[in-house]
């Protein structure tokens, strides 16, 4: 049996199937003679890989091994809408995974995209017969498109580059991710409600630790990133006891995961278990379901369309998406900080930063028109004295423009600042690597809007080519320097990740006493300031 069949063929049913033939090579059993011809399992091709379930067919491109729209989780369709993922049913023959599968269903600008059956993951791998460690990523956005099937996270080029098996993965989004009512509770044995989406990623990652071997993937070294809406649920996984064992490294990019005190009632968040319970509640009026026999029958009855419009007018009247995870005590047990600081899941590096200028592009909404409306929000989101005190720490008279200031401190306050803070909190434990990312594009549609929010993926990913920007030297300098973090980390979470592939360079984990964070721009650095200071001040005022 050759040693490519063996880790293709093995997987969490496959080691039963094959074990027989594992004791005669071994020369145990009391029948050392031939296996049956009917017995031994068909020889699998270099692209095709036998998982948990049945045989996938992939693509060979170029020298990887791709699998597209691979199930890791059964369709959470009718008596499965709004519970925890349930394992996918095994098939007969080959099943081809060389085509991306549907998004979950989501709203946009043009109306729904995507579709309720969406638990799918797809994996760039290599051509060969060599165990590499693993990056797992999480797609931003919850609506417009948002799925593992972006072009801007296509895994070729990182997974080529960085020698390491690339994944990315659908989870449910929005109302179908995240609903939580006391009648979903009530039926639950685990007495919860919401986290579906926290949960498809669990058993995302679960599914791949039975199955990796097949795709040349090392279970043991798995690091799960994800960015902006994928950060926030990795901020939530990390508190997920379930989620133990299934990732050795973490890497948080531009993730808002605050456990902020001090917020006026008016703007108070969704991510407690009470506080989401109450403001889910309208959905039942406004689907017309709170005057059903059956409630929850009524929700699993409902077009998705019905429940997008019901969503879109619930989360227009809060003024955010108010459906995402949720701190329930069960499924996740506290916010991250507490979290990181309890080693929920286990003693697991982080990488975390955010980029320079997060509220640039429409982030950070409608900034104010003048210095009284600025300060009229400010008082308006914050408990007394906060407001004036954050006035005072962001004065508009310290920048070009009341714009400037509001900016500065939403991207201060909601990101920036917040990484820093889960660096502060993980950093007592297990090493926390902090970064700023500060390089923009000069050409292409994001051309000199700066280091704007999420511009960073594409660095990641070498994926310019999706915004049209040409990169120039200095970019292909910090898409190597964040590749060998990423992936270095991956490989080996006990050292500190190297950055720069052409200098011995390990990155220095953040120090409260000796604050140290690389910097990814033109000349990726290490700075002794982050955000010129300013979140030690905010911490204290706001309680970050």
């Amino acid at each position: 049996m050759s040693s490519r069949f063996f880790v293709r063929y093995i997987g969490r049913s496959g080691i039963y199937t094959l074990l027989p033939y594992l004791i005669v090579a071994c020369g145990g059993g009391s029948n050392p003679g031939t296996n049956p011809p009917d017995q031994d399992p068909p020889p699998l091709a270099a692209d095709q890989a036998q998982t948990s379930e049945g045989v996938y067919q992939g693509s060979v491109e170029g020298n990887l091994l791709v699998f597209r729209g691979v199930r890791y989780a059964a369709a959470p369709v009718g008596d499965l809408r709004f519970k925890a993922p349930a394992p996918p049913a095994t098939f007969a023959g080959t099943a081809d995974a060389t085509q991306f599968e549907s998004k979950c269903i989501q709203s946009s600008d043009t109306g729904p995209i995507g579709e309720e059956d969406c638990l799918f993951l797809n994996i760039w791998s290599h051509n060969d017969d060599i165990e590499r460690p693993v990056l797992v990523f999480l797609h931003g956005g919850f609506r417009n498109g948002a799925g593992g099937d972006l072009a801007t996270t296509d895994g070729a080029r990182l997974a080529e580059n960085s020698d390491i098996v690339v994944v990315t993965l659908n989870r449910r989004l929005g109302v179908f991710g995240g609903l939580a009512l006391d009648e979903l509770l009530q039926e639950n044995p685990r007495s919860t409600a919401g986290n579906y989406a926290v949960l498809d990623v669990i058993a995302a990652l679960a599914w791949l630790k039975d199955n990796l071997a097949a795709f040349n993937g090392d279970p043991n070294r798995v690091l799960l990133a994800g960015e902006s809406a994928g950060a926030f649920a990795l901020c939530h996984i990390v508190a997920a006891p379930e989620a133990a064992g299934l990732i050795s490294a973490a890497a948080i990019q531009s993730g808002n995961c605050s456990r902020r005190t001090r917020l006026s009632e008016s703007v108070s968040m969704a991510t407690f278990f009470d506080t989401a319970l109450n403001l889910h509640r309208p959905i039942l009026v406004t689907t017309g379901c709170d005057v059903a026999a059956d409630i929850l029958q009524c929700l699993r009855d409902l077009p998705t369309a019905d429940l997008l419009t019901a969503e879109q007018l619930i989360n227009a009247n809060t003024g955010r998406n108010i459906f995402g995870p949720i701190v329930d005590g069960v499924v996740v047990v506290s916010d991250p900080h507490t979290a990181l600081m309890a080693e929920t899941i286990g003693s697991i590096p982080i990488i975390v930063g955010a980029t320079a200028d997060e509220g640039a592009n429409g982030q950070s909404g409608t900034p104010p028109a003048n210095d009284f409306v600025y300060r009229a929000r400010l008082t308006a989101i914050f408990d007394s004295p906060g407001g004036d005190q954050i006035y005072a720490l962001y004065p508009t008279a310290s920048f070009p423009s009341v714009a400037d200031a509001w900016i500065t401190f939403w991207s201060d306050w909601i990101i920036n600042c917040e990484a820093e803070e889960l660096a502060r909190s993980a950093s007592g434990n297990t090493p926390a690597y902090l970064y700023t990312f500060s390089r923009g594009f000069s050409t292409g549609s994001l051309a000199g809007l700066g280091a704007v929010h999420a511009i960073d993926v594409p660095f990641l990913f070498e994926t310019y080519d999706v915004f049209g920007h040409t990169p120039d030297a200095d970019d292909a300098l910090v898409t190597d320097a964040m590749q060998n973090a990423w992936a270095g980390l991956a490989s080996d979470p006990t050292a500190a990740p190297p950055y720069l592939p052409a200098v011995a360079s390990s990155w220095p984990p953040f120090d409260i006493n000796n604050v140290q964070l690389v910097n990814f721009d033109a000349a990726v650095t290490v700075d002794l300031v982050h955000r010129e200071g300013r979140c030690s001040s905010l911490r204290d005022i706001i309680l970050l």
